[in-house]
């Protein structure tokens, strides 16, 4: 890969032969196709940090993921989540229709969409422990951010737990 000395293995094979197994296969490839893509991190770098592996670029180039539904962006400690929907087949479509600031405190911050067992509320949210659902509301962590050691208020991506819109099938009572 020009640009960084890493890139990603894209040749990922599906173990069994289910759905799932070749949907997270086919995802996993096409995140790595993106990321190996020489404008993706052209004239920027890629480095491993206690972590994980730290991407930035420079220039046009990066990972954007500012501009997809439920994408964010991130300022010291203020993380703006993009508006976006969670479906329920056969129930219904509760969007977020404007994007949703959020500031950012504790060592660990999840972020993550709260929607109500009773569909009555869909909200971001974010917490300082992975969000469980219960019966009271469904939790979709979105995100993972750490504290950067030494800098203050500034935070960093750990983990990124869903992209794009939020799709569930109907509840079985």
């Amino acid at each position: 890969m020009r640009g960084s000395e890493y890139s990603l293995k894209d040749d990922w094979k599906p173990v069994g032969k289910s759905k799932r197994a070749k949907m997270l296969a086919d995802f996993l490839n096409a995140i790595a196709l993106q990321f190996n893509r020489a404008e993706v991190v052209s004239g920027g770098t890629a480095k491993p940090t206690e972590n994980g592996l730290r991407i930035e670029a420079a220039g046009s180039g990066g990972l954007d993921l500012s501009n997809i539904n439920f994408g964010y962006s991130i300022a010291g400690n203020v993380c703006t989540i993009n508006s976006g929907n969670f479906r329920i087949h056969n129930i219904g479509n509760y969007a977020i229709a404007t994007s949703t600031p959020l500031t950012l405190t504790g060592a660990e911050a999840w972020v993550y969409v709260q929607h109500a067992t009773d569909h009555s509320s869909t909200s971001v949210q974010f917490a300082a422990i992975e969000p469980e659902s219960n019966g009271t509301y469904y939790k979709v962590p979105l995100y993972h951010f750490v504290q950067i050691s030494g800098s203050g208020n500034n935070y960093e991506i750990n983990r990124i737990c869903h992209l794009g819109d939020i799709n569930f099938g109907a509840p079985i009572a």
